[in-house]
């Protein structure tokens, strides 16, 4: 299809593709991404904040994107570390929020990191940057049970739970809506007969 805006100027339309021409010579061209499912992580890193725990949390989640379509989410608590993180990052594009409410710092940035996600995301993991190092392995793992249709996935290890924890989007609005003195401890006891617990 051809959309003429005068005699020089034509845009071009082919499936997902366009083509912008200016007198029969085409200077832009971009084509529309498909609409697919995506899984979300969200580091939060209001509280603790690390560029180099960051960097190696990202590293072990992009060692996934060949299998997956990856949507990060960075929480911090300031300007300082936004530029910091763009300074790491300079040529990556992630999301990266500044948290609204430091008096509740953990769950003030769930909320943050949640209302940021793609919203063609499947569910989030959430990753405390203080926490131990991760791997792909458990990474996997909480996917694979976000994918399945679990409402809550959390890891066990030595029969103990451990991090991070993995939520359904079908719980985005709750989580949103949730007021602070609630909390991940809240969601945890009200769907607790929903919760999937994963070995590592």
């Amino acid at each position: 299809m051809k959309i003429k805006i005068n005699d020089e100027f034509v845009i071009e339309l082919f499936g997902r593709k366009k083509v912008f021409k200016l007198k029969g010579v085409p200077f832009f061209e971009f084509e529309f991404l498909p609409k697919r499912p995506c899984i979300s992580f969200i580091i939060l890193a209001a509280k603790d904040f690390s560029s180099k725990k960051i960097k190696d949390i990202i590293s072990v989640i992009e060692s996934l994107k060949q299998k997956y379509i990856l949507d990060i989410v960075i929480v911090v608590s300031n300007e300082k570390d936004l530029d910091e993180l763009q300074r790491v990052f300079p040529k990556s594009f992630y999301k990266v929020n500044i948290s609204d409410a430091l008096e509740n710092p953990v769950f003030s940035s769930v909320k943050c990191g949640i209302r940021a996600v793609s919203p063609y995301s499947i569910g989030a993991v959430l990753i405390f940057a203080n926490r131990p190092s991760l791997t792909p392995d458990v990474l996997e793992k909480l996917i694979y049970a976000i994918q399945k249709g679990n409402l809550i996935s959390i890891p066990i290890k030595d029969n103990k739970r451990t991090h991070p924890i993995a939520f359904s989007s079908l719980l985005f609005n709750v989580i949103k809506n949730l007021r602070k003195e609630k909390g991940i401890p809240y969601m945890l006891r009200k769907y607790r007969e929903n919760i999937s617990y994963v070995e590592i």
